[in-house]
């Protein structure tokens, strides 16, 4: 009968626990065999177990009938485990990244950002259920992701974009026939879409009161320029910041920021000359943009606005430039918009259509 015990190790004095493992008595001797995803389910490992203990039966009473050996990683679906096991077929890694080749090549996918999504939802995939073979996918499967999924710490939004990647990964290795159906679908979290919102110069002022004065700075560029979070490098060749970044000059006795923007569109901003030694600030210490946002959002939370997030300094630059102004060319010209329709997305706030009505009511005033 095998033996089934959990893997496990010393780690700071505390035993860190793994999968459990199989001690398999075969003709050929004993084998050691680990039973993926039985971390926190020993039922499954039992079950695993009494089919292992089956199969030791027979290979007793029929040692030289089959390659028990081989039999044994079939019986616990760990097939992918043994040497050179059908290398010809098709895995989870294989076609993920013959996916990712042939978007790339009609043109599909084109931004970088859109690539990281693609890549982190293979390593969820991988992650969990292993790189196994395609026609291995099962219902069985499904559970485990979602599982996976909303044991992490990432919002709804990000959960939402892991799935939907996955799903349309699925789709793709039906459409091209390299498995005969669909073994599941993954379902989205219902959200409620997040509106536009609008930061006071009173709320922003009370954000960097709590906050290093380098991160700081970061804020207050961003909240009085419009520049997107990765738009605030200065080396074009920081990958961290993914191509995005600006030059800063003096033009027509003004400080003049050439932005190079999203999709490789370049744009005009001016500088107020009581920011340049903010500026300066900013650009001395370099930090990662993720860095960046979680300084922000901490900040925000320690003096109690936990919905706001860093783009929407962005948003509230073009909302107070909104105060005072009607003209929308120039709104757009600010914000860098392809388009006056994306420009008055960014005016979307109850808060700040409140006040835009208080200002306008003491103007006629």
């Amino acid at each position: 009968m095998s033996v089934l015990k959990p893997n496990h190790t010393l780690v700071n004095g505390k035993y860190k626990r793994f999968n459990y493992y199989l001690m398999v008595s075969l003709p050929t001797g004993k084998v050691r065999i680990t039973l993926p995803n039985t971390k926190d389910d020993k039922r499954l490992a039992n079950r695993l177990q009494h089919k292992a203990n089956a199969l030791e039966k027979r290979a007793r009473e029929f040692p030289t009938d089959k390659d028990w050996y081989v039999e044994l990683h079939k019986e616990l679906g760990l097939e992918h485990k043994l040497p050179n096991y059908n290398l010809d077929k098709h895995t989870i890694k294989s076609a993920w990244n013959q996916m990712l080749d042939s978007k790339r090549l009609l043109k599909d996918v084109n931004k970088e950002s859109t690539l990281d999504f693609y890549r982190f939802s293979k390593q969820l995939l991988l992650e969990v259920i292993g790189n196994i073979p395609l026609e291995m996918l099962s219902l069985q499967h499904k559970s485990q992701i979602e599982q996976a999924v909303g044991k992490t710490d990432w919002s709804d939004t990000t959960k939402n974009m892991r799935v939907r990647y996955i799903n349309t990964f699925l789709i793709w290795c039906y459409d091209n026939q390299l498995i005969d159906k669909i073994p599941f679908k993954l379902q989205l979290i219902k959200t409620t879409p997040r509106s536009k919102t609008w930061i006071s110069e009173q709320d922003f002022n009370l954000i960097c009161s709590v906050s290093d004065p380098v991160y700081v700075a970061y804020f207050t560029i961003a909240y009085n320029t419009g520049l997107r979070l990765r738009e605030l490098n200065t080396n074009p060749n920081d990958k961290a910041y993914k191509g995005l970044y600006h030059t800063i000059s003096r033009q027509d006795n003004l400080w003049q920021l050439k932005v190079y923007g999203k999709q490789g569109k370049e744009g005009l901003v001016i500088l107020d000359d009581d920011l340049k030694p903010v500026y300066d600030v900013m650009t001395a210490n370099r930090v990662h943009p993720r860095t960046i946002t979680k300084k922000f959002k901490q900040a925000c939370k320690d003096v109690g606005f936990d919905n706001f997030r860093f783009h929407d300094l962005r948003h509230s630059f073009c909302q107070n430039l909104a105060m005072t102004t009607n003209d929308s060319v120039l709104l757009r010209l600010q914000m860098r918009h392809s388009t006056i329709s994306t420009t008055e997305n960014y005016l979307k706030d109850d808060r700040f259509n409140w006040s835009k009505l208080v200002e306008n009511k003491r103007y006629e005033g």
